[in-house]
């Protein structure tokens, strides 16, 4: 399991977050648009940061005693396997907790891709009706 907390250490934990929040700098800009729910974005690193550490967790613990348990010739490897699968249940949900951040993540950018309108149209929205008259309610009604 040492190696497998090394992996997930490296690939989840700096790559795929310097990627994501790589994304989640330079989408926007590139495409001149905001994040529709800027709280996923949130959601997505924090799942992502406690998936992690669950995982983490699991599979350092885990590991040590399943090495433990293989050093001594008195256990039996069924016995050993037995105490893994709390962890193993722990480092499950470590992984779904990943997995439904990262569909957060594909929610925000198809989100910001085919749903968000540019800042300037929105921009200019705005401009617009500031210099609009302001109308009565009545005459808000009749309209």
């Amino acid at each position: 399991f040492v190696t497998q907390v090394h992996f997930q250490l490296g690939l989840i934990g700096f790559f795929s977050l310097v990627l994501f929040g790589t994304i989640y700098y330079i989408v926007p800009r590139l495409l001149g648009r905001e994040w529709l729910f800027p709280k996923i974005v949130t959601t997505h690193f924090w799942l992502t940061v406690v998936g992690l550490g669950l995982l983490y967790f699991a599979l350092t613990i885990g590991g040590l005693i399943q090495g433990f348990g293989l050093e001594d010739p008195d256990v039996p490897i069924i016995a050993n396997s037995d105490l893994l699968q709390p962890f193993l249940t722990v480092q499950n949900v470590g992984v779904l907790l990943i997995a439904i951040g990262n569909i957060g993540f594909a929610v925000a950018f198809a989100s910001i891709l085919f749903v968000s309108t540019p800042i300037r149209e929105r921009q200019a929205a705005v401009a617009e009706s500031e210099k609009a008259p302001e109308k009565s309610a009545a005459e808000v009604r009749l309209a």
